[in-house]
């Protein structure tokens, strides 16, 4: 992965390979890899993954979050609450633009996932659940979910 994709960050290459995991053993447990055939799939499956990352990372360097590029649901303030205590619309806006600026679209794709389901149920969904509705591991959740916090701190003077 390194060597192929020099520019994807740590992060970003170690969620990419677990989600490249735990797709291929997923097709294994249903009988759709021959186990023999893992490590030929397993690299296709991280290229593709790279290759994915890259193309949105490129388009969404001059993405900015605004009203418009957001769903009403995302201006609630009580969604926005439950996502992170002391989070207010504004900060959760400011939070997802620094993310795509960075060019870290699984960590924007987890957040929107995030509160489109907190909109949607009233309830925090679990990592798993977010994992399974974002084509994901849930670990890959977990760490893109750190990183969104992260800009949240940043955008708060935290």
């Amino acid at each position: 992965m390194r060597r192929r994709f020099p520019t994807i960050a740590d992060d970003d290459a170690r969620d990419i390979a677990a989600d490249a995991v735990v797709g291929v053993l997923r097709k294994v447990a249903e009988a759709r890899v021959d186990p023999e055939q893992v490590p030929g799939y397993l690299m296709t499956a991280v290229r593709h993954g790279g290759i994915d990352h890259i193309k949105s990372a490129r388009h969404g360097r001059e993405f900015t979050v605004s009203p418009e590029h957001l769903p009403e649901k995302f201006a609630d303030a009580e969604v926005v609450a439950k996502l992170e205590r002391r989070a207010t619309v504004d900060l959760v806006r400011s939070a997802l633009s620094a993310v795509r600026r960075s060019g870290d679209a699984t960590a924007f794709r987890v957040a929107t996932c995030l509160l489109d389901q907190i909109e949607t149920t009233g309830d925090v969904p679990s990592n798993r659940r977010v994992a399974e509705l974002c084509g994901l591991s849930h670990t890959g959740v977990a760490k893109a979910l750190e990183r969104f916090r992260a800009h949240l701190r940043e955008s708060s003077g935290d």
